[in-house]
C-alpha cells in the first residue's frame, strides 16, 4: 500500500492524459489492499475463542475500523486542499513506517506469537 501511495502521489506530477500509469496503479493498490484484509481476517480469526467466534469477530472488525472511519476519513479532503494530492499522498504513505518497522521487530523477535502458540 506504501508503493502504491507513492505511485498515486507521482501521478499527480505526470501528465493528467497518461491512463495507463493510473491504471497499473490502481491494480497494484487493490492488491495491496487484497493481501492486508486476508492477513487482516486471519489474524482476528486467531484471536477469537471458538466459543464466541462471530462476537468477537465483529467486535474485533468493528473497533479495527472505527477510529480511521471517525476522524481521518472524514477529515482528509480539508487535508487535501491545504497541501495538496502529492504532498497528501506522499504522507499516506509514511504512515506504514511505524507498522513495517514493528512488523520487522515482530518477526526479528519472535514477539507474543511464539509464546502464545507454545502455551497452546
Amino acid at each position: 500500500m506504501m508503493i502504491s501511495n507513492f505511485g498515486f502521489a507521482g501521478l499527480r506530477r505526470r501528465a493528467r492524459q497518461a491512463s495507463c500509469p493510473l491504471g497499473v496503479n490502481q491494480r497494484i493498490d487493490n492488491l495491496a489492499q487484497a493481501v492486508h484484509g486476508t492477513a487482516l481476517i486471519a489474524f482476528m480469526s486467531s484471536l477469537t475463542s471458538p466459543k464466541y467466534t462471530a462476537t468477537q469477530y465483529a467486535l474485533f472488525s468493528s473497533l479495527y475500523s472505527m477510529p480511521a472511519k471517525l476522524f481521518f476519513e472524514g477529515t482528509s479532503g480539508f487535508v487535501v486542499e491545504a497541501v495538496g494530492y502529492p504532498v497528501f499522498f506522499s504522507y499516506t504513505a509514511c504512515l506504514s513506517i511505524p507498522a513495517l518497522l514493528l512488523l520487522w521487530y515482530i518477526v526479528r523477535h519472535g514477539g507474543a506469537f511464539k509464546a502464545s502458540q507454545a502455551a497452546a
